[in-house]
């Protein structure tokens, strides 16, 4: 997550093309999915 939003490499500036001029990071994580399995009773 950057503090702003990314242009989309449409700024007009080397730095737009680089990071869309989206600022700092101010945090991260990882999306994933998870798979659901089910327990057996034996």
């Amino acid at each position: 997550i950057h503090a702003h939003k990314d242009d989309l490499g449409h700024g007009g500036d080397s730095d737009s093309l680089r990071n869309g001029n989206s600022g700092r990071r101010i945090g991260c994580c990882v999306i994933g999915e998870a798979t659901v399995h089910k327990q057996h009773k034996y």
